[in-house]
C-alpha cells in the first residue's frame, strides 16, 4: 500500500492492505481510500447505484436513472439509478467530516488484481439524464461538467487531477465471501460545497433533496478486469436526526454616561470677593446593553426515525462550537442516560450541553453525533446576541456619582436623572479649576467620567499716583569790591591822571529753604472687564504718618466702571522738611459674592489695594525768593558822582537777568588830570551797592562794599625854563630781568657833547634798582637836545610790556631843549612832568 501521495502519479496499491490494526488510508487529491473491515452488509444492508459490467479488459460507466444507459452499465434500477446526496452517509476523517462510499469487485479467482483507473464525480440537480458516451469520456478526462446536467453541475472530485493516478485493488482482499466490499473512499463533505448542508444523510426517507451525485469510474487500464461486475454502494447505515437548540447566556451590563458642565465658565472677580459655580451633572442610561461572561447551553436531541432501518448505537455526542475570531470552542456535553445508548426506530435520547465563549461574536454550534457503524450525523444552529438573549446576571443596574465636590456625590441611580449643585470659589483658586465626576458601577469599576472647569480671573485695582514736591528758597547774596594796581600815583600836576581798575564781585553765598509740601493725583483703575469696582473711600499717607487731603470729586461709596475704567482724586499734605518720605494711597473696594448670572449674591468685607510714591525734592518745584540782584555803582569822584547800573545777575540761568552768579564786574575810574593846587594825598572812595530786584516774593535785601584810593600828586621841582641837571631811573615790573637802559640823543645816538654818569646803557640785573644819570660836565645836561630813554635787553630790540619810572631834577637855567614825546618805543620828558610812569615804549 502506498499510505501518502507521491509526487506524480500517485498509486494507491490496496491489493496487500491488512484491518487489523487499520492502517492510514492513502490519499489521492484529498480523497481517502482505504480496505473496510470485512463485514457483512447483506441484503438491505447497502445501496448500489452503479454496476459495471461487460466481457472487455477495460469497463467503465457512470450512474442515472435516465436510459438508454451510455456505456458498461447494468441496466436494472436496483443497480444503476441516480444517487440523491441525502442517502450518501458522512463519516470522520482526516479533514473532518467525509461522504462514505464503497467499492464492491467480482474479478475470477484466476484474474483477482483490478486498476481503479479514473474516478470523476460532480454534483447535479437533473434527476433521469440521459448522457453519452462521449460526455461519459469527456467526464473521466478531466473535462468540465457535460451539459446533460445542466448549469447547476459543480465538480466534485477527479482522481487524475494534476497527474495519472489509480488504486490497485484485489477482489479477495479483505476477505473471500458474498456481501464484502473492497474498498472504502471518503470524500470531504467540502467537495460537494453549500449543497452538503442542505442534504444530511437521512437513507432517503424523505425524498430525494434535489441534489444528485454522478460517479463516473473506469477499471482496467493498468490491470485489467476478465468479465465480472464491479459495484458502487453506499452503506445503509443506522440513522439518526439529530436536533438541537441554542440559547445564548450573558450577563447583562447596563450602559450609563454622564456629563457635566459648569455655569459660568469663567468668572472674573476682585481680590477679596467670592464667585458662586453652578454644577449641572446628568447621568443617562443608553438604550443599549452591553453583554459580557458570553454563554451558549442548550438541548441536542437525538432520535433514531420510526421507518429507519435497525437500532442505532450511540457512542459519542460532541459539540464543536465555530466561528468567531478565537477559534473552534468544544461544548461540555452530557447524556442521560450515559453513553452508549442504543435507540431502536421511534426511541430519542436528550443531550445537555455547555460552553463558555470569549466574546459575543456570531458562532454555529453543531452537535456531532457518533455511531457504532462509524457513521457520524450532525446538526447545526446558528446563534448570536442580538436577538433574545438569555441573561444571567444584570450588572450596573444601579450606579452611583463620585465627585470632586462632595456635594456633587449621588448613590442609587437606577434611571436617567439630572441634577445640580454650587460651589463657590476665591481668589485662592485662581487659575483653572478642573472638577471630575465618576460614575461608578458593581465593585466601585468606574464606568465613565465628566470635568467641567470653572477658570477664576482675579483682578486688583490698579493704584497708581505721583508725588511732586514744592519747597520756596530764600537766597543770600554777598559782595566784594578789590581796585587792582598801586593805591597811589604821583603825577605832575596838570598834566598827568590816575586811571584805577575795580573788580565787583557779586555771589549766592547760601539760601535757607521753608514751606516744604507734597501733591499729586492718584488714579484708580479698574481692570475687571465686566465688573464694576465699588470704592468706600480713598485716603492718602506720607511717611511717617502725615494724613493728606484727597479730594477725588465724588461721593462714596463710588462705583468705577469696568473694563479700565478710572478714578482720579488730588491730594496735597504739608511737610516739615526735605527728609525723603514715601508716600502711600489706599483705595478701599467693597466686596461681593458674585452668582452664576454676574450678580450679587451677597456684600462680604473690604480689601485694600494700595499703589505708592517715593518723596523727594531732588525735583521739587522752588518758589526762588531774592533770586536776582541789581548791582549799581556809584562811581562817587569829583568829575562823576552819579550812580551807574552795572546789571542784573541772577542765582540761575533760567532766572533771567543779564549775568549769571558768581559775576564779576570790571570797571576803571579815572582820577584828573589834577592842578599843582591839588598836590598832596587826594582820597577817593567808591560803593559798589547791590539790591534783590523787586518781584512778588522780594525780601528787598541789599548789600555794599568799599574801596578807597589815595591819588598823590606831587609839587613840583622843576618848572618852565628850567634845565635838567639829573635823572632818576627806576624799572617797575620788567618782563624779564636782566634789562638794558640807554639814554640817547633826540636821534637815538648815545654819542654826546656832553658824557653821561654812568655812560649809557645802563644794565639792570636786579628789579627796584634805581639810577641817576647826570652829566660829566656841570650845567651841560640836556642843554641842547631831548633826552630820550630806551628800555629792552642786552644786545637785543626794544623790550615790550615793561615799566619805566622816572625821575626829573632840575635847575633855574633855562631849557633850550625841543620839548616833545619820542617814537619808536622811546620815551621824551619835556619840563611839565615832574613825574612818569609808562606801560610800554
Amino acid at each position: 500500500m502506498v499510505a501518502s501521495p507521491l509526487l506524480a502519479p500517485t498509486v494507491c496499491d490496496l491489493r496487500t492492505v491488512n484491518f487489523t490494526p487499520p492502517e492510514a488510508p492513502c490519499l489521492i487529491n484529498d480523497a481517502e481510500f482505504s480496505v473496510p473491515n470485512p463485514e457483512v452488509f447483506g441484503t438491505g444492508r447497502i445501496g448500489p447505484f452503479v454496476r459495471l459490467s461487460a466481457n472487455t479488459p477495460v469497463i467503465s460507466g457512470v450512474n442515472t436513472s435516465g436510459r438508454p444507459l451510455p456505456l458498461d452499465e447494468n441496466n436494472s434500477p436496483n443497480f444503476t439509478r441516480d444517487l440523491p446526496l441525502n442517502e450518501i452517509p458522512t463519516a470522520p476523517c482526516a479533514s473532518g467530516l467525509c461522504r462514505e462510499f464503497f467499492l464492491d469487485i467480482n474479478e475470477s479467482s484466476s484474474t483477482e488484481d483490478l486498476s481503479l483507473d479514473k474516478i470523476r464525480i460532480i454534483r447535479h440537480e437533473v434527476p433521469d439524464a440521459e448522457p453519452t458516451a462521449a460526455d461519459v469520456a469527456g467526464m473521466l478526462d478531466g473535462i468540465p461538467c457535460p451539459a446533460v446536467w445542466g448549469g447547476s453541475c459543480f465538480d466534485v472530485y477527479n482522481l487524475d487531477a494534476g497527474d495519472d493516478n489509480r488504486v490497485d485493488l484485489n477482489a479477495l482482499n479483505p476477505g473471500s465471501g458474498s456481501g464484502r466490499q473492497n474498498m472504502r473512499m471518503l470524500i470531504p463533505v467540502a467537495n460537494f460545497g453549500a449543497a452538503d448542508a442542505q442534504c444530511p444523510y437521512d437513507q432517503g426517507l424523505g425524498g430525494d433533496c434535489g441534489v444528485f451525485i454522478a460517479l463516473a469510474s473506469r477499471f482496467g487500464d493498468q490491470l485489467e478486469q476478465d468479465g465480472g461486475f464491479e459495484e458502487w454502494d453506499v452503506a445503509i447505515r443506522p440513522i439518526v436526526v439529530v436536533t438541537k437548540d441554542a440559547i445564548p447566556q450573558a450577563d447583562q451590563t447596563f450602559m450609563w454616561e454622564i456629563e457635566k458642565s459648569v455655569d459660568p465658565l469663567s468668572a472674573n472677580i476682585f481680590t477679596g470677593d467670592e464667585q458662586i459655580a453652578k454644577y449641572t451633572i446628568d447621568v443617562t442610561l443608553l438604550p443599549t446593553m452591553a453583554l459580557s461572561n458570553w454563554m451558549v447551553r442548550g438541548t441536542i436531541t437525538i432520535e433514531n426515525p420510526s421507518q429507519a432501518e435497525g437500532d442505532a448505537v450511540i457512542t459519542n455526542v460532541d459539540d464543536i462550537i465555530t466561528g468567531g475570531t478565537a477559534g473552534d470552542i468544544t461544548a461540555a456535553v452530557v447524556c442521560n442516560p450515559a453513553l452508549p445508548q442504543t435507540l431502536s426506530p421511534g426511541q430519542s435520547l436528550e443531550c445537555t450541553y455547555m460552553a463558555n465563549l470569549p466574546d459575543g461574536d456570531p458562532r454555529t454550534n453543531t452537535a456531532f453525533v457518533t455511531l457504532e457503524t462509524g457513521a457520524f450525523q450532525s446538526s447545526g444552529f446558528d446563534f448570536d446576541f442580538t436577538g433574545a438573549v438569555e441573561i444571567k446576571s444584570t450588572i450596573n443596574d444601579t450606579v452611583s456619582v463620585d465627585d470632586d465636590i462632595a456635594a456633587g456625590d449621588r448613590s442609587d441611580i437606577t434611571a436617567s436623572t439630572t441634577y445640580m449643585y454650587n460651589n463657590t470659589y476665591d481668589c485662592s483658586n485662581e487659575g483653572d479649576n478642573p472638577n471630575t465626576a465618576d460614575l461608578i458601577g458593581d465593585g466601585g469599576v468606574i464606568l465613565d467620567s465628566d470635568d467641567a472647569t470653572v477658570e477664576i480671573i482675579c483682578h486688583d485695582l490698579a493704584v497708581t499716583k505721583n508725588a511732586n514736591t514744592s519747597l520756596t528758597r530764600d537766597f543770600d547774596w554777598m559782595i566784594t569790591k578789590l581796585v587792582d594796581g598801586i593805591s597811589s600815583q604821583t603825577v605832575l600836576a596838570g598834566v598827568e591822571t590816575a586811571t584805577f581798575s575795580y573788580d565787583i564781585m557779586v555771589a549766592v553765598t547760601g539760601f535757607a529753604d521753608s514751606d516744604w509740601a507734597v501733591a499729586g493725583n492718584v488714579t484708580i483703575t479698574n481692570p475687571n472687564p465686566d465688573k464694576g469696582a465699588m470704592l468706600t473711600g480713598v485716603a492718602d499717607v506720607v511717611s511717617p504718618a502725615i494724613a493728606a487731603s484727597v479730594n477725588c470729586g465724588v461721593t462714596f461709596p463710588h462705583t468705577i466702571p469696568a473694563n479700565g475704567g478710572t478714578l482720579v482724586c488730588t491730594y496735597s499734605a504739608d511737610l516739615l522738611d526735605a527728609t525723603d518720605r514715601s508716600n502711600e494711597a489706599t483705595a478701599t473696594l467693597q466686596n461681593k459674592r458674585w452668582d452664576k448670572d454676574g450678580g450679587v449674591d451677597a456684600t462680604l468685607g473690604t480689601t485694600e489695594f494700595t499703589g505708592s510714591a517715593n518723596v523727594n525734592f531732588a525735583n521739587a518745584t522752588i518758589a526762588r525768593v531774592d533770586e536776582c540782584i541789581e548791582v549799581v555803582d556809584d562811581r562817587a569822584t569829583a568829575a562823576t558822582g552819579d550812580d551807574v547800573t552795572l546789571g542784573t545777575v541772577c542765582e540761575n540761568v533760567a532766572d533771567g537777568g543779564d549775568y549769571v552768579a558768581p559775576h564779576t564786574f570790571n570797571i576803571s575810574i579815572t582820577f584828573g588830570p589834577f592842578s599843582t593846587a591839588q598836590c598832596d594825598d587826594n582820597t577817593f572812595t567808591n560803593i559798589a551797592t547791590f539790591e534783590t530786584v523787586d518781584d512778588a516774593n522780594d525780601t528787598n535785601e541789599s548789600g555794599t562794599d568799599t574801596q578807597t584810593v589815595t591819588v598823590t600828586v606831587l609839587c613840583p621841582e622843576c618848572e618852565a625854563g628850567d634845565r635838567l641837571t639829573s635823572v632818576t631811573l627806576k624799572v617797575v615790573n620788567p618782563s624779564s630781568i636782566p634789562v638794558r637802559i640807554w639814554v640817547t640823543d633826540d636821534n637815538g645816538n648815545l654819542t654826546r657833547a656832553t658824557p653821561l654818569t654812568p655812560p649809557s646803557p645802563i644794565d639792570v640785573a636786579a628789579l627796584g634798582t634805581e639810577f641817576t644819570v647826570v652829566p660829566e660836565a656841570p650845567n651841560t645836561f640836556f642843554d641842547s637836545q631831548n633826552l630820550r630813554f630806551w628800555l629792552g635787553t642786552f644786545g637785543s630790540a626794544i623790550k615790550t610790556n615793561s615799566n619805566l619810572k622816572v625821575h626829573l631834577s632840575c635847575s633855574d637855567d633855562p631849557f633850550i631843549g625841543q620839548q616833545h614825546f619820542g617814537t619808536a618805543g622811546s620815551l621824551s620828558v619835556t619840563l611839565e612832568k615832574v613825574f612818569f610812569e609808562t606801560t610800554q615804549f
